[in-house]
């Protein structure tokens, strides 16, 4: 289940620097590259490590964590690229 954690992640740090127009060279540093972002979910860093340090009796939370910050980040984009001047939510 790890793996399956790991890829998710990675594909959340994935959108993150696309939408700072920024290369992702190192899975291992993405996170704290993160933190210094532009646009970014709050406390994504501290959010991700949380996510990782949960046992395996805890996997429930685990997932709605991930679920949460996967919701976070899709709003994210549809802010972030929303044509100039849209005043639509």
């Amino acid at each position: 289940m790890a793996g399956h954690l790991f890829r998710s992640v990675s594909a959340l740090n994935q959108v993150l620097f696309a939408l700072n127009r920024t290369y992702c060279l190192n899975e291992k540093k993405a996170v704290r590259r993160i933190r210094e972002f532009p646009v970014t979910l709050p406390d994504y860093d501290r959010r991700v490590n949380g996510i990782f340090g949960l046992t395996a009796g805890t996997l429930a939370p685990c997932i709605q964590a991930l679920r949460k910050l996967c919701g976070e980040a899709e709003e994210l984009v549809d802010r972030e690229m929303r044509p100039a001047g849209d005043k639509n939510p």
